[in-house]
């Protein structure tokens, strides 16, 4: 069929494909890891990768495995997603994690005090992104400012990924015993999966 008649532009995403575009948006300066923003079928992705000097060590290769498999399992609307444990060339060993729009807590409030109703709003995020932890058994061993991520807020709908209906369900309830049952519009404070070892900041 002629291309100008036959209602789609372009070819689009190449689905399936490797990833590739990749640029480094932080390196650790006391740990071991670098994360590196990549581009794959049409989406931009985050990967956590060694850093060149630890790639092939034992220990640092096996602690960034476990990372994998402490993050893989989470579902939560506040902690974003593990994809899954992958061999990239330039990267060696990496860990693939959902791209998140926004910037670094610490770097929103340095710009100024949100507003009441905001800051409620992160706190509330956070408290229920950690209670979601504590009840799986799991810590996060490295919680500031700086690994937590503010992503911006559109409106009603606008939520990058909603958590189960179970969850779902026990955070209202949550929010109803505290006399807090405003529905939140939108992610505020998005926080890492743990981090085992060292500290790995965004």
């Amino acid at each position: 069929m002629d291309d100008e008649i036959s209602g789609f532009v372009g070819a689009g995403p190449d689905f399936g494909s490797a990833p590739s575009s990749f640029t480094l948006i932080h390196s650790s300066e006391e740990g071991f890891c670098e994360l590196y923003r990549g581009q794959r079928d049409g989406r931009f992705h985050t990967y956590k990768c060694l850093k060149p000097r630890w790639r092939g060590e034992p220990l640092q290769e096996a602690m960034l495995r476990k990372e994998f498999e402490l993050g893989y399992p989470l579902q939560h609307q506040g902690i974003r997603e593990t994809y899954q444990f992958t061999y990239i060339e330039e990267l060696g060993n990496c860990i693939e994690l959902e791209w998140v729009d926004g910037e670094p807590l610490s770097e929103f409030l340095a710009k100024g005090l949100p507003t009441e109703k905001e800051f409620r709003r992160i706190a509330r995020e956070l408290c229920e992104a950690l209670e979601y932890l504590h009840r799986r058994q799991e810590v996060h061993r490295d919680l500031k400012p700086d690994n937590s991520r503010h992503a911006p807020v559109y409106g009603p709908g606008s939520r990058r990924r909603r958590g189960s209906r179970r969850e779902e369900r026990h955070l209202l309830a949550r929010r109803r015993a505290l006399g807090d049952d405003e529905t939140p519009q939108g992610r505020g404070a998005q926080m890492h999966p743990p981090r085992p070892g060292a500290a790995l900041p965004e």
